[in-house]
């Protein structure tokens, strides 16, 4: 297979992997935008607002700091469905650890399906697929004598798109802190994630002298949220703001004119990217075993035409008093994609 093949075929295939979910934003075509759905059936139902909701064992992939609050033992499995043959799984689990502390851990796996590979006639040459992975172990730990719970994560990412081109990975730290507030009911978080990651691609297997090196930063998120408890009602409102940077480079896809038409990916000088969006969820308990929920998540005050994902769910709990196990359901509006999405999760406190 010739260089001028390989050319049609990488270009075709950054352009699927990096710019997939364009355009909307810039944070749409940022490297781990699967992450950024949600990493469970709790989460992205309740708008992803749960950076300071430590109930219904929220986890280290919102806030470093929120596996200390709970302190239980909890694992749990989770399956997406995407439409488009595109499949993203979720384990996570966590444990209380000393007087104060809690370890967590989990894996976050994105699979995008067949994508077919053609030359720069538009002939189908073979199929593969690209796949992410994002892998989390963290620590979390109540502060004596202060109502602060403080936390931190290291993940590891990483990534395979073509067969010629070499995986990438990259390791990056997340922080959080969570302030049990003198309001009852009231608690505030902070989370910073993914300080320092970033995918490095070498396409030297097939250009040789010719090749490059590109990096992509993923997006460091800043995010501050509030959750206040009504128990007299049986609900907790769930209120996030987030702000994201990164760096990028704009890629361009193009094809020439003409009888033999050529296919290329440029690229420009970095830019800084930034944005704003805000989140809101609320959770209702009418019993001690089943509650139900409902979130916005995405309301963009950067970029007007990003479009909100609403979301629904429930959780169902059989308390045994040893294992319990729980199972639950989200359902989510996706205006962009194929198909509305469906998570579901289910695990076991003990």
């Amino acid at each position: 297979m010739g260089k001028n093949s390989n050319s049609g075929i990488i270009a075709a295939a950054l352009f699927l992997f990096l710019a997939s979910a364009q355009a909307q934003t810039p944070l749409a075509g940022a490297p781990g935008s699967y992450s950024r759905l949600g990493s469970d059936a709790f989460s992205t139902s309740a708008g992803n607002a749960v950076t300071a909701f430590p109930g219904l064992y929220a986890s280290a992939f919102a806030n470093a700091a929120l596996p200390a609050v709970s302190r239980v033992k909890y694992f749990s499995a989770s399956s997406f469905s995407l439409g488009l043959e595109r499949e993203i799984y979720s384990i996570y689990g966590m444990n209380p650890v000393g007087p104060s502390g809690a370890v967590a851990y989990g894996l976050h796996y994105f699979n995008s399906g067949p994508i077919d590979f053609r030359n720069n006639n538009g002939e189908k040459l073979e199929s593969g697929t690209a796949s992410e992975l994002t892998g989390l172990f963290g620590f979390s730990l109540g502060l004596s004598k202060l109502p602060v719970i403080v936390g931190i994560n290291l993940k590891y990412r990483y990534a395979s798109l073509y067969k010629d081109i070499p995986a990438t990975s990259g390791f990056g730290i997340d922080a959080g802190v969570l302030w049990k507030t003198r309001w009852p009911g009231l608690l505030i978080g902070f989370s910073v994630q993914d300080l320092n990651t970033q995918y490095r691609w070498d396409t030297k297997e097939i250009y040789d002298e010719n090749a490059n090196t590109t990096l992509d930063y993923f997006p460091v998120r800043y995010r501050l949220g509030a959750s206040y408890d009504l128990p007299s009602f049986r609900i907790q409102l769930l209120g996030e703001y987030e702000h994201w940077t990164y760096r990028s480079q704009t890629r361009i896809f193009s094809v020439s004119e003409g009888n033999f038409p050529v296919s290329k990916l440029s690229t420009e000088d970095e830019v800084e990217n930034s944005g704003n969006m805000l989140r809101f969820g609320g959770i209702w308990t009418p019993v001690e075993s089943l509650s139900f929920r409902a979130g916005i998540d995405r309301l963009d005050l950067s970029y007007k035409k990003t479009d909100i994902r609403p979301g629904l769910g429930f959780r169902y709990e059989h308390k045994t008093g040893f294992l319990n196990p729980i199972i639950d359901f989200s359902y989510l509006l996706n205006q962009n994609g194929p198909q509305n999405l469906w998570i579901i999760s289910a695990g076991f406190s003990y």
